[in-house]
């Protein structure tokens, strides 16, 4: 393979990791279940530590999210950064920071800062997430916070 060749399959892999990473934020945060499950391997993990802890499976992975994520905020926004990714063949490692803004179901609202270490493989020539772990720096309230009740 020529050099552009090489560089070109470089770009279009670092481009389909980069979706699925905002595909997982767009996802969670928009309540959008098969944007979410689209991105992982069948037997992908999913381990965002306390309370929620490690999913193993997509059908555990949709269950911590409809049953834990979901019902524990009215709103949620995640914004990953500083994306890096490692490729080799069909098996990718990759690191972001991640800013999460959530309010409560009591109308409380978090930012959580963590560090997000993803495992990626290529099946069929799909890429999927395999592994992610989520590596926790701190929280700060929001103090002053709020939204109106959810129209019903």
């Amino acid at each position: 393979m020529d050099d552009l060749a090489m560089r070109l399959e470089r770009l279009e892999n670092e481009s389909a990791l980069t979706r699925l990473v905002y595909n997982y934020c767009h996802g969670i945060d928009r309540h959008d279940l098969e944007r979410f499950l689209s991105i992982w391997s069948v037997d992908a993990i999913w381990d965002v530590g306390p309370p929620l802890g490690k999913c193993t499976g997509i059908t555990e992975i949709q269950k911590g999210l409809s049953e834990g994520v979901w019902p524990a905020f009215q709103a949620s926004q995640h914004c990953t950064t500083n994306l890096v990714f490692d490729i080799d063949g069909d098996k990718a490692r990759g690191l972001s920071n991640v800013t999460f803004q959530g309010v409560g179901v009591d109308g409380s609202a978090i930012m959580v800062a963590s560090t997000y270490r993803d495992r990626f493989s290529r099946q069929d020539g799909r890429w999927y997430l395999t592994e992610r772990l989520t590596e926790f720096h701190h929280s700060v309230p929001l103090l002053d916070v709020s939204l109106p009740p959810a129209a019903g």
